[in-house]
C-alpha cells in the first residue's frame, strides 16, 4: 500500500510541480521580502520577520509554470492536430499550421520519411520551410499522415520526429507549506517540486522533489527584530543518465541526497514604516552534490536497497540584504521593497567570470547583477484587495489577489524582459 500511495503521489507531484529548493530559491511577487514581517511565510525567507507573531495554522498551496511563448503556442495549437495526424487525418488548414512548425525542427532525413510516396518527396528543408502547406494536395497530406501513423516503434518516424523537438519545453512548479507560528516560535513542513516537460522527450526531462521541515524563533531586542531558523530536507532528482517515464514512476532511476542549513536574520526599523534587513543563510549547512548522491529506482529507494549518499558536502554560506517602506495610510497601504540576494554568490560569479574589473563585470554581464536583485511594489486597498508588480530573475510580474481573514488568494503573470519567456503563478492560502 505504501508503494502504491507513494507512486500516486509522485505522479501527481510530477504533473503539478514546483521549484524553490535549497538548491535554487524561487520567489514569487507575493512572497515576503527580507524586511517584511509577514507571519508564518517569513519563516521561509527571514526568520526575524516572525518575531512576536502568532498564526496558529497556515496551509499554503501554490503552482506555476514558465517557458518560451512560442513553446506554449506550439502546444496549444498543435497537440490536437498532431493527434489527428496520428489518426491519419490531416486537413489543409491543419497542415499549414502544423507542418510549418515541424519543418523548423527536423532534419532532412525525417522530412524525407515524412513525405515518402508523395509528389513532394524530393523537397529539401529550405524549400519546406518556405512552403505554403495549405496548397499541398489533400492526397499528399493523407500520405504524410499515413506515414506518421505507421511510423511507430522505438526507431519509427513518430519517435524520430518527436525527438527533434527537444527545445520545445516548459517548466512546471508546485509547492505545499503547512505549519504553525506561536509567539515567535514557528514550525512547518514543506514540499517543493519542479519538472521540466519536453515535447521531444514526450514527458519529463528534468525533475526535483524536495520534502523538508523548518523551525525557527524570532524575538525583539530594542529596535531590532532577530531570528534564527533551521531546515532539513530530503532531495530526489531524476537521474540525467536515464529518460524519465512518469507512467512507470516506481521503476524510474533517481538520485537522492539531503540538504540542511541554519539561517539568521535581523530587521531594523529606524523610523516608522521604514525597515532594513540582513540575512545570513546557511551559516552552517550543506547540500549533497549530484555526483555524491545515492542512485537507484524509486522502488529500491522505498525498500531501502539504495546505498546512501557517499558523504560529499557543498557549503553554501551567503549574505542578503533588503529594505521595505510600508506606510499605513487610511484605506490604502502601499509597500515598496528592494532586496539583494546571495551577495557572496554574486561575488563568486564575478570571480569565476575572469572579468578585468568591476566595471567590466557590469558592462559585459550586468544580468548577473540583476539576477540577484528583487524589486517590488504592492498596494492593499480597503484592507483586503492586493495588487502588485515585481522584477526578479529577469521577469517582470503583475498580479492581484484578495486577503480575507481566513483565506488568501493571489494570481500573477510574468514575462521575461525580452518578452520571449512567459509564465504564471497561483497561490491559495488558509490561515487563522
Amino acid at each position: 500500500m505504501k508503494k502504491i500511495v507513494f507512486s500516486l503521489f509522485f505522479l501527481i507531484a510530477a504533473t503539478t510541480v514546483f521549484a524553490g529548493t535549497l538548491l535554487e530559491q524561487s520567489l514569487k511577487g507575493y512572497d515576503p521580502y527580507l524586511a517584511d514581517r509577514d507571519g508564518f511565510d517569513s519563516l521561509f525567507v527571514n526568520p526575524a520577520g516572525i518575531s512576536g507573531q502568532t498564526q496558529i495554522f497556515s496551509l499554503d498551496l501554490e503552482g506555476g509554470t514558465w517557458g518560451k511563448l512560442k513553446n506554449y503556442k506550439l502546444l496549444k495549437d498543435s497537440l490536437e492536430v498532431m493527434q489527428g495526424m496520428a489518426d491519419g487525418d490531416l486537413s489543409q488548414d491543419d497542415a499549414e499550421e502544423l507542418m510549418s512548425l515541424i519543418v523548423e525542427n527536423i532534419d532532412q532525413s525525417t522530412l524525407d520519411d515524412l513525405t515518402a510516396g508523395t509528389t513532394i518527396s524530393t523537397m529539401d528543408l529550405e524549400t519546406a520551410q518556405s512552403t505554403d502547406w495549405s496548397t499541398v494536395s489533400q492526397s499528399d497530406l493523407d500520405t504524410i499522415a499515413a506515414n506518421f501513423e505507421s511510423g511507430g516503434g522505438a526507431d519509427g518516424l513518430q519517435t524520430l520526429l518527436m525527438e527533434q523537438f527537444d527545445e520545445v519545453n516548459y517548466s512546471v512548479e508546485a509547492e505545499l507549506r503547512l505549519g504553525t507560528l506561536i509567539k515567535g516560535f514557528g514550525f512547518g513542513i514543506y514540499n517543493n517540486d519542479y519538472a521540466l516537460y519536453s515535447l521531444g522527450a514526450q514527458g519529463i526531462e528534468d525533475m526535483i522533489f524536495e520534502l523538508g521541515a523548518v523551525t525557527g524563533y524570532g524575538f525583539d531586542l530594542g529596535p531590532f527584530s532577530l531570528g534564527v531558523s533551521g531546515k532539513f530536507a530530503l532531495l530526489l532528482a531524476d537521474n540525467p543518465a536515464y529518460a524519465f517515464d512518469v507512467s512507470d514512476a516506481m521503476n524510474q532511476q533517481i538520485l537522492y541526497g539531503y540538504a540542511w542549513g541554519v539561517d539568521a536574520g535581523a530587521i531594523w526599523e529606524p523610523i516608522n514604516s521604514l525597515t532594513f534587513a540582513v540575512l545570513f543563510s546557511d551559516i552552517i549547512g550543506s547540500v549533497t552534490p549530484e555526483e555524491d548522491m545515492g542512485s537507484g529506482t524509486i522502488d529500491q529507494f522505498l525498500s531501502g536497497d539504495i546505498d546512501g549518499p557517499s558523504g560529499g558536502y557543498a557549503w553554501n554560506f551567503d549574505f542578503s540584504a533588503g529594505m521595505t517602506w510600508q506606510p499605513d495610510w487610511r484605506g490604502i497601504r502601499p509597500k515598496f521593497s528592494l532586496d539583494f540576494y546571495d551577495i557572496v554568490g554574486m561575488a563568486r560569479e564575478y570571480g569565476d567570470g575572469d572579468y578585468s574589473s568591476l566595471k567590466d563585470f557590469y558592462q559585459t554581464d550586468s544580468s548577473t547583477f540583476l539576477r540577484h536583485m528583487r524589486l517590488g511594489a504592492n498596494v492593499r486597498f480597503l484592507g483586503f484587495l492586493d495588487v502588485g508588480a515585481s522584477y526578479y530573475l529577469e521577469y517582470i510580474t503583475l498580479g492581484a489577489g484578495v486577503d480575507f481573514k481566513f483565506i488568501e488568494t493571489f494570481l500573477e503573470v510574468k514575462a521575461k524582459q525580452n518578452f520571449e519567456d512567459v509564465g504564471a503563478n497561483m497561490m491559495v492560502k488558509m490561515k487563522f
